[in-house]
């Protein structure tokens, strides 16, 4: 079963930068499944979501705790880099854009 995500180590970096903070890992990564059982030989798809946060990196580590039995770790790590965009016009057209029926 997965618990919830364990840190080793959580600080957003600016590249060249110290430190700006940390982050807990459970406000950065989602692990779906949470908790469940497996028979012997089944198997199940789990699902880690990350939720960026601009010029950061961390890592953490999801444990999962067999019962009865030895705990796996799952090293998660990612980073995301922030994103710019200059327009060089005055006026963009996107031509005909089709919303949702209100």
């Amino acid at each position: 079963m997965f618990d919830d995500v364990v840190s080793d180590f959580s600080e957003a970096f600016l590249p060249g930068a110290a430190p700006l903070k940390l982050a807990a890992p459970e406000q950065v990564f989602d692990v779906l499944p949470i908790r469940g059982y497996l028979q012997p030989g089944e198997e199940e798809i789990v699902e880690v979501s990350y939720f960026a946060q601009a010029n950061s990196r961390i890592a953490a580590t999801a444990v999962c705790e067999v019962e009865g039995g030895p705990s796996y770790d799952v090293e998660l790590s990612a980073d995301a880099a922030g994103i710019r965009y200059s327009l060089d016009a005055t006026t963009v057209n996107f031509g005909s854009v089709v919303g949702p029926d209100i």
